[in-house]
């Protein structure tokens, strides 16, 4: 079953940025991919619906499942609210 988040414009703040400074949220997809897996999982196995060995195999899977695309953005809150 997909699942889709909006998120908002912007990326790190600049004191978590790699470089110190800001960064395009494009450059940390893989990195918001693995938070939100893990995130997803969790909430599965808290729940019952999936075990911790399941949620453990997955994550170690090279393709999860999980992605986050952060090339797209809206420049309004109209655009937003258009989208999701």
């Amino acid at each position: 079953m997909p699942c889709q988040t909006l998120g908002g414009m912007g990326g790190l703040d600049a004191e978590d940025a790699p470089s110190g400074g800001s960064a395009p949220p494009s450059r940390f997809d893989a990195r918001l991919a693995e938070i939100f897996a893990r995130e997803v999982l969790a909430l599965l196995v808290s729940t019952g619906l999936l075990s911790p060995e399941w949620a453990e195999r997955i994550l170690s899977w090279r393709h999860t499942g999980f992605n986050v695309h952060s090339r797209v953005r809206v420049r309004t809150k109209l655009e937003a609210e258009r989208v999701g």
